[in-house]
């Protein structure tokens, strides 16, 4: 009987072409959509679920707020603040402190660089790694080894068995031997831990005892259960004796006043975090509200894949009511109907089912490609995710089938052969889910909208400068006369528009104005071809000029925040003074750019041009013409001044 009935829903579905392609393929491009989401979704929610102790690692946090109550959040403390807060609070089992670095390293034929960490000897005591060679429990103790990943050890020694191999790394300004004491398997993409080559944090000559830096990451291993608000408090406490006299100092050298508080973030907590992000070598954060919009979307695209599958099923199902009539007649029961009307929307299902995983597996790649991600299509082999699409399979069968069944088998059979079937007001669901249907179809196009607009406006935004064919690069050791060398050798390509030197990244520093009003603006170091090499328009005064030599040791830009910030109505002429120091006059205020994240408003900056204050970084803008070339020629002069620089386009 079975079988008969799979028989002639197989027929229905081949005489009926354009019915079964479009139902079916409207509920799998929805289940693909859904899978794709669902795996993503996953893997954020993922993220560090493998570690032992996930429940038991904290991250030590900081917020900074000022006395006009701005509050900055840190992810990030310094060396002194793991070892004083372990000793002193009882509940910390573990500390360990994670830094990236990137050294030079000696190869046969050339010199290249790697990213590495720095790390206490108790690293793998918290964090897990599987060892394929070496020991864990004695892997760091040596200053002088080093832990690297399978990766690793195939790039630099042809083999995972790199154990008493030697590394010669640029440590500490000198090529030093590093022995592989220990080789990890490559981390999880789902881990935030993503370091290849770990070498002890004892090795490093940094002694930095300051308590107002902020640069590393802490972990604390506290058990679980305690309670954490009481060990906040004890960090307040024991950071008030100890750091007493260095508040006391700050105040007294560059007027510093903000009030400091540690609190614990819990591991989890971190790729999803908001407000205390991953930092400094840590996989990129990602942003929990993402995953809200995302399953939201995926939810109701289902919903409306769905429901357009039951409605074309019972519209189907109404044609078929001469047919229903005939089995009738001829003795059908209506248990029979309903199982004949199950067995094909269940064979519509499952063929929906088989090319919506295909679709899925087809469109990975690509969705990877956007996504940023290494999704695999086996994240969708867990329990749960599958018993999930197997009730939406069960539920959306038998809703298809069911219901029609159920209606047209209760029509009288001489009915149904003249055709006199009236639904009227008994078709309740259908009309339901049609309403339903259409709210969820205008809601999702007014949501296109506004996300088409919310990209357009990322894509257009005029973001103050011109952010085209800009290279940074990072370089220690820069000087007047290697920066002039720099920029003399890189001019000689004609597609090297402009160089200026910078400091790279987001340095922050206190800043008072002659009214007496504290800032913390972003601080950048400069010379007078940044505006030309970023693109930045003069709101009024000058720019940095070779004409005033004065301009590297008096003179400062600042741009309409801070301004705004400092409530200065006629900002030109006006001395600041930084770090409570050093006397600067106000030469000019730039137009606002931004310099930080769109997610923010533009944040107060000024300029300086006080080699004092150190660079580290060229910025260069080219031409698009032949960017390979150029790119070699500008890789050619850097290499030739600074050894180990670092690329960033």
């Amino acid at each position: 009987m079975i079988s008969n009935y799979i028989k002639i829903a197989w027929r229905n579905i081949i005489i009926n072409p354009l019915y079964s392609v479009s139902n079916i393929s409207g509920l799998a491009l929805g289940l693909a959509i859904c899978m794709l989401i669902t795996l993503f979704v996953k893997d954020e929610l993922s993220f560090d679920q493998f570690f032992t102790k996930k429940r038991e690692i904290y991250r030590l946090v900081v917020e900074e707020r000022s006395p006009e109550g701005e509050v900055r959040k840190f992810g990030q403390t310094g060396l002194i603040h793991g070892p004083s807060f372990q000793l002193q609070a009882s509940a910390i089992t573990n500390m360990v402190r994670y830094q990236q670095q990137h050294y030079a390293i000696k190869t046969d034929d050339d010199i290249v660089v790697q990213s590495a960490f720095l790390v206490d000897s108790t690293y793998f005591n918290m964090f897990d790694a599987t060892f394929v060679d070496g020991n864990k429990y004695k892997a760091l103790y040596d200053p002088q080894s080093i832990v690297i990943t399978k990766k690793l050890a195939e790039k630099y020694f042809n083999t995972i068995s790199a154990v008493g191999k030697s590394l010669n790394i640029n440590f500490d300004e000198e090529f030093q031997n590093f022995t592989v004491s220990g080789v990890i398997e490559n981390p999880p993409v789902n881990s935030s831990m993503q370091a290849e080559m770990l070498i002890p944090i004892h090795k490093s000559k940094n002694r930095d005892n300051q308590w107002i830096n902020f640069y590393i990451n802490t972990f604390f291993e506290i058990p679980e259960g305690t309670d954490i608000a009481n060990v906040e408090k004890q960090f307040a406490l024991i950071f008030a004796t100890d750091a007493k006299d260095q508040i006391a100092d700050a105040a007294k050298e560059w007027n510093y006043k903000d009030q400091l508080t540690f609190k614990l973030q819990p591991f989890l907590d971190i790729h999803l975090s908001k407000d205390f992000k991953a930092v400094n070598g840590m996989k990129e954060s990602g942003n929990i509200l993402f995953s809200y919009f995302l399953s939201g979307i995926a939810l109701f695209i289902l919903l409306i894949a769905c429901i357009n599958f039951i409605n074309l099923a019972i519209a189907r199902s109404v044609e078929r009511s001469k047919e229903v009539g005939v089995r009738k007649a001829i003795g059908s029961t209506r248990k029979q109907l309903i199982c004949q009307f199950l067995s094909e929307s269940f064979l519509l299902n499952g063929f929906a089912f088989i090319l919506g995983i295909i679709l899925t597996y087809t469109a990975l790649p690509v969705f990877n490609q956007l996504s940023d991600k290494q999704l695999d299509f086996s994240y969708l082999f867990d329990a749960k995710l599958l018993t999930i699409f197997i009730a939406i399979f069960l539920l959306t069968g038998l809703l298809a089938g069911f219901y029609p069944a159920l209606l047209l088998s209760g029509f009288n059979p001489v009915e149904t052969l003249y055709g006199r079937i009236n639904l009227g007001g008994k078709n309740l669901l259908q009309k339901s889910l049609i309403v339903f249907q259409f709210s969820l179809a205008s809601f999702f196009i007014i949501f296109a909208i506004v996300q088409y607009r919310q990209a357009n406006l990322f894509v257009t935004k005029d973001l103050g400068y011109d952010d085209q064919n800009l290279i940074e690069i990072e370089a220690d050791g820069m000087t007047l006369s290697k920066i002039g060398v720099v920029e003399n050798e890189l001019k000689k390509d004609p597609s090297v528009l402009n160089v200026s030197p910078i400091n790279p990244c987001c340095w922050m520093t206190g800043v008072s104005t002659k009214d007496g009003k504290e800032m913390a603006p972003y601080m950048k170091v400069t010379n007078y071809n940044l505006i030309n090499t970023m693109g930045l328009t003069m709101k009024e005064g000058r720019f940095f000029s070779p004409d005033f030599p004065g301009d590297s040791t008096q003179s400062a830009i600042v741009n309409e925040s801070f301004v705004k910030a400092g409530n200065m109505k006629d900002p030109i002429g006006q001395t600041i003074k930084v770090m409570n120091r050093d006397n600067y006059q106000i030469v000019g205020v730039v137009r606002d750019y931004h310099h930080t994240s769109l997610y923010q408003t533009v944040q107060p900056q000024v300029f300086i041009s006080n080699p004092q204050q150190g660079w580290g970084a060229f910025l260069i803008r080219i031409s698009d013409k032949n960017i390979p070339k150029t790119l070699d020629h500008i890789k050619d002069v850097i290499k030739s001044q600074f050894p180990y620089p670092s690329l960033q386009i």
